[in-house]
C-alpha cells in the first residue's frame, strides 16, 4: 500500500497506485546496501520490482506508463516519456548493470529494450530546425505522441553516453550529442541563459508558417502568459515554452559531466561554463541560491522564488565542480552514480 498524507483533511489516503520512478528507483541503494552489510535480502526485496516490472504487459516493447498498482502488477495509466515519474527507472536499469560490475545480463537486456523503444516511438525532430532532436511523450497506450519536452529529460543524453561507452553502442553516443545540444539551446535560447522548465514543440507542419516558425499559437497554449509564448528563437526553433521557470536543476549539467568524460570535447566545458555564469549572475541572492520565477525576465530580484531545492548543492554544483576536476576524481570507470549523484564503488565479484 502507498500513503499520501491530505494536508486538507490531515489524514492518510492509502492507495497501491505508484509511479513506476517510486517502485525502480531504490535499486542500487539496496544492491549496495547488501553488500556492506553482507545480507543479500535488500537486493532481493528490490529485484522482485524489477522483475514485476520487467514481466508486466507494456504497451510497447521496453516503454513503461506511469502509474502501477501495487496490488495487481498492472500499469494504471499516465503517459509514456522519459519525464517525471519514470526518469530514473530508466536510469537505473542501466546503472543496475554497471553497478553489478555487468554480471546481470537481465539490466542489459531490459536498458536495451527501452532504449530501443524510446528511438522507435519517442525521438523526434523539431519541425522548423531538423538538427534539433528531442524526446517527446506517448499516451498510455502508445498511440498518440505529444511533443513535450522538459529539462527533467535531459539526464537521457548523459546516459546515452554511458550506455554506449560501456555497451559499445556507437549510434547512441551520436543520439546523446544532438540531443545535449537541445538540451543546451534551452538555456542559450533565453535573456538570462537559464532554461525553461519545460516546453512544447510542433508536431504537426500545419503550424509552420513561410519562415518556420510556429503560426498560430496552439488552442492549448492561447491562454497561458504572454512573455511564455514569446520567445523569439524558439519560436523558430519549433518550440513554445510552457513552464518558464528555472529551479536549478541537475539534468543538464549531469550529462554535460558525462558526455565530456566520455569524449574529452572541450565544448561540453564551455557549455557548462556558460550556465554557471548564468546561475551565478541571475540566481544568487545575498544569503543562497534561488529558484526563479521567469527565465525571460533579467530583473532578477522580481525573478527570485525564495526557495532553494537540495538537488542544487547535491547535484547540480556537484556535477559543475567534477565537469572542472581531474578525470580521476569519482572515476567513470569505478564508480555509479546514483540517481541524486551519490557515487557508489562498482562491485567487484
Amino acid at each position: 500500500m502507498h500513503l499520501v498524507w491530505n494536508h486538507r483533511r490531515m489524514q492518510p489516503i492509502f492507495s497501491s497506485e505508484i509511479c513506476v520512478a517510486e517502485a525502480g528507483s531504490v535499486q542500487l541503494e539496496f544492491m549496495k546496501l547488501s553488500e556492506i552489510t553482507g545480507d543479500p535480502s535488500y537486493d532481493k526485496k528490490a529485484q522482485k520490482v524489477v522483475d514485476i516490472l520487467d514481466k508486466a504487459r507494456k504497451p510497447y516493447p521496453g516503454l513503461y506508463p506511469t502509474n502501477i498498482d501495487t496490488l495487481s502488477g498492472k500499469f494504471t495509466g499516465g503517459r509514456i516519456s522519459f519525464g517525471a515519474m519514470v526518469d530514473s527507472w530508466y536510469e537505473y536499469l542501466l546503472k543496475q548493470y554497471l553497478l553489478s560490475n555487468k554480471s546481470v545480463e537481465k539490466f542489459r537486456r531490459m536498458y536495451t529494450e527501452s532504449i530501443d523503444g524510446m528511438k522507435k516511438k519517442l525521438v523526434a525532430q523539431s519541425l522548423a530546425d531538423p538538427s534539433l532532436f528531442y524526446v517527446g511523450e506517448m499516451d498510455d497506450d502508445a498511440s498518440v505522441f505529444y511533443g513535450n519536452f522538459g529539462h527533467l529529460t535531459c539526464f537521457v543524453p548523459g546516459m546515452l553516453a554511458l550506455g554506449a561507452k560501456e555497451l559499445g553502442l556507437d549510434e547512441d553516443l551520436d543520439l546523446a550529442k544532438k540531443l545535449m545540444r537541445t538540451c543546451f539551446k534551452l538555456y542559450n535560447n533565453t535573456v538570462t541563459k537559464l532554461s525553461p522548465e519545460s516546453v512544447v514543440f510542433a508536431t504537426n507542419a500545419d503550424v509552420l508558417d513561410d519562415n518556420g516558425y510556429i503560426s498560430p499559437i496552439p488552442a492549448k497554449l492561447r491562454d497561458m502568459p504572454r512573455d511564455s509564448l514569446t520567445i523569439q528563437q524558439g519560436l523558430k526553433d519549433g518550440y513554445f515554452v510552457t513552464k518558464p521557470w528555472y529551479i536549478l536543476r541537475p539534468e543538464v549539467v549531469e550529462s554535460l559531466f558525462v558526455l565530456y568524460r566520455i569524449t574529452g570535447d572541450e565544448l561540453y566545458r564551455d557549455w557548462s561554463w556558460q550556465i554557471f555564469l548564468a546561475i551565478e549572475n541571475y540566481t544568487k541572492t545575498p544569503i543562497a541560491y534561488s529558484a526563479y520565477d521567469n527565465v525571460m525576465r533579467t530583473n532578477q530580484h522580481k525573478q527570485w522564488r525564495d526557495s532553494m531545492e537540495s538537488f542544487f548543492l547535491g547535484e547540480t554544483l556537484k556535477y559543475l565542480y567534477l565537469t572542472f576536476s581531474p578525470s580521476d576524481l569519482i572515476s567513470l570507470d569505478e564508480f555509479v552514480f546514483n540517481t541524486e549523484a551519490h557515487p557508489f564503488r562498482i562491485i567487484k565479484q
